[in-house]
């Protein structure tokens, strides 16, 4: 079988400009290239030399392209944790009935298992510099990769929305501060604020025995979907890196940085609910209550302009472009990143109803809990394929063949993996239509 490195098409045999690597940055969008209208068999070629960015040196690292240094990858994390929403994981786990000592317990315990999985999972990435879409052709067959490609591409429709849904909730947060506030409302804001809140001294864990038990393993569950999304795709970003070693850093960085804004979080809802005399849950809902002067309205104002910023980096880097690479995947003679990034800001942001699923602290919960029984056996499935299985070996030249040895079947189907998959995720249906339903 020839190499499909070696292999080049002219510009007018793709169908479009050559896709050089000088177009394609550091996250993957492609500007100015019009998309293969050939056979798939080309399609595939096309796609060869745009995830391998050129010929690949021995060692496994990309000949003409930078790639993610160690400081990049801890900065990436930072800035997906420091993204408002993430106020509301400490804060919502309180409401049902934890302390805030055994609720940051349960968010570092959960971020620093789903980072292990990250972590595996962008080896394959930082080796082969392969994104998800070429990934999980290995491992569940050519032809039904699309449809776990699918899956990941319908949760960052729905992440997408509630990340911008909370944006939205971040910029009324601004609108009614700047807009004058013609009521009486007396300035609740303290002029020295204490750290220690009623939330955090006289809310001791209520729950006890199984019911402790279960609400634990729910909580442990929403933490472990909160970036599983991320375990599954983490190689449309790991594949930029020069070697594995530099994302090794993520089981650290992960789980510290999630904690820590989750404390945050803890301690403004704690002290929002000492001053307004009400159970607040949501810290991005306290702004709404900064109208009593102008410094108050002033607060809100530059309070909600930097959560905005902060939710539309994260936003992007977490959901619009992974997502908008599913669809490019799926459909590259149709969409291409541009197209599919409108598309997901229509679908989730907006047909997807995501104020539904912030209505409350129970109902986001129930969301995190139940899309990750999806994820998670996919996740798996990747992991045992490359490192059981494969025993970490791939043909990335395979990966880009119809008719290569990752078709397995004539239906271009894994059925061990499929198996695999069903088995993890069909006996936990009933309790994701139950989670559904309290939407």
């Amino acid at each position: 079988m020839s190499d499909v490195k070696n292999i080049s098409f002219s510009d007018k045999e793709l169908g479009g400009s050559s896709p050089t690597s000088e177009k394609v940055s550091e996250v993957g969008v492609v500007e100015g290239l019009s998309q293969p209208k050939q056979n798939i068999f080309e399609i595939c070629l096309s796609y060869a030399r745009l995830d391998t960015g050129g010929d690949m040196s021995a060692t496994g690292r990309w000949s003409n392209a930078d790639g993610i240094l160690t400081h990049a990858v801890v900065t990436y994390w930072l800035c997906d944790a420091v993204a408002p929403g993430n106020l509301r994981l400490g804060s919502s786990l309180v409401t049902l009935g934890f302390s805030w000592k055994v609720t940051i317990s349960i968010i570092a315990l959960g971020h620093f298992l789903i980072s292990l999985a990250i972590t595996a999972n962008s080896v394959i990435g930082a080796r082969y510099h392969i994104p998800y879409t070429i990934q999980s052709r290995a491992s569940f067959g050519f032809f039904f990769s699309f449809v776990v490609v699918f899956i990941r591409m319908l949760v960052g429709f729905f992440w997408y929305g509630l990340n911008t849904y909370t944006g939205a909730e971040c910029v009324n947060a601004v609108i009614i501060a700047i807009w004058p506030s013609f009521q009486n409302v007396p300035n609740h804001l303290p002029e020295s604020a204490n750290i220690t809140t009623q939330m955090m001294t006289a809310y001791d864990t209520t729950l006890h025995g199984s019911a402790y038990t279960w609400a634990f393993l729910s909580g442990l569950n929403s933490m472990l979907g909160n970036y599983g999304t991320m375990a599954v795709n983490i190689n449309d970003f790991a594949r930029y890196a020069r070697s594995s070693r530099m994302i090794v850093v993520q089981i650290i960085i992960i789980p510290l940085s999630f904690m820590f804004m989750s404390f945050i979080g803890i301690i403004i809802a704690g002290a929002a609910s000492d001053l307004y005399g009400k159970e607040i849950w949501d810290p991005l809902t306290i702004m709404s209550h900064w109208t009593g002067s102008h410094q108050s309205r002033a607060g809100a104002a530059f309070v909600g302009l930097s959560f905005v910023l902060a939710q539309l980096g994260s936003n992007i880097s977490a959901n619009c472009i992974s997502a908008a690479n599913d669809l490019n995947a799926m459909f590259p003679r149709y969409i291409n990143l541009r197209r599919g990034s409108y598309l997901i800001a229509f679908i989730g942001a907006w047909a997807l109803t995501p104020w539904n699923i912030l209505s409350s602290a129970a109902a986001l919960l129930d969301f995190m809990d139940g899309y990750v029984i999806w994820l998670a056996p996919i996740t798996g499935v990747l992991l045992a394929d490359y490192y059981v299985v494969h025993r970490r070996t791939y043909n990335i030249d395979e990966m880009y063949i119809p008719n290569g040895i990752y078709r397995y079947n004539k239906f271009g189907t894994n059925c061990r993996a499929v198996a695999a998959w069903l088995i993890g995720c069909v006996p936990l249906i009933p309790g994701f239509a139950s989670s559904v339903r309290t939407i």
